[in-house]
């Protein structure tokens, strides 16, 4: 009979030492998995900004730009004064009858 209890408690332990051992081994090929990652985005990054960035504007603007602008400095002053300006501007508020909490 001590055999048995003695065989049941070392297959205990060894089942308690292999999950610590399976639990150790997934951890870390957990952690090396987040690291090819992480080293995998960085080269794309680096990749992207050294070569494709440059080109991506290109690629929207394929068409060639041709001709010329037909609005003078008039045209565009006057466009920008009336979306800009406020003719209001200078014009009093006047006194306002709620009163305000300074805190």
């Amino acid at each position: 009979m001590l055999t048995r209890t003695k065989n049941d408690w070392e297959k205990a332990e060894i089942a308690q030492f292999t999950y610590g051992i399976r639990s150790e081994l997934s951890m870390q090929r957990r952690a090396e998995q987040l690291r090819q990652r992480k080293k995998r985005r960085e080269k794309n990054r680096a990749r992207f900004v050294q070569k494709i960035f440059f080109k991506f504007p290109k690629e929207f603007h394929c068409e060639e730009r041709s001709g010329t602008l037909h609005g003078g400095k008039e045209e565009v002053g006057g466009y920008l004064q009336e979306t800009h300006f406020d003719p209001l501007r200078d014009k009093s508020l006047g006194l306002c009858l709620k009163e305000v909490k300074v805190v």
